[in-house]
């Protein structure tokens, strides 16, 4: 990261190192989910709400800059197109992630139900739970 005056070049720098630094957590999550090792998901889960929350503010912080920033000026030719790129792998390894941990909540449901076991897993309130999901009579 090189230092500027620019205070919106200083917020898209910033915004891609944290970026940088989220796209691993997301591929070290990823690869703990497939390998099911359940202590390093867990301990790479703690770590990703604070690097999600440092890249929510530096995201924030541009979105702020630009709305106030009145001027018609150049950035770096490539900062925001690198930027831009960091935010698409972000929402790719994040919707990733999401579908394996559903894979594998889907799994467990299914040995719960070939064991006859009822499988509620999730956050929906019971009565959620409870509605049916087809209009079959």
């Amino acid at each position: 990261m090189q230092m500027t005056d620019d205070p919106l070049v200083a917020i898209l720098e910033a915004e891609l190192a944290a970026g940088t630094r989220l796209m691993e957590a997301l591929d070290r999550q990823r690869e703990a989910l497939i390998a099911r090792d359940l202590c390093a998901i867990e301990e790479i889960s703690s770590d990703l709400e604070p690097l999600m929350a440092q890249f929510g503010i530096f995201l924030e912080a541009r979105k702020r800059a630009l709305d106030e920033d009145r001027q018609c000026r150049l950035l770096p030719p490539d900062l925001m197109q690198r930027v831009r790129q960091a935010e698409g792998r972000i929402l790719r390894l994040a919707q990733l992630n999401q579908d394996l941990l559903a894979d594998r909540l889907a799994y467990i449901g299914a040995m719960l139900a070939k064991l006859g076991l009822v499988s509620q897993v999730g956050y929906a309130p019971e009565a959620a739970r409870s509605r049916p999901t087809s209009n079959a009579i």
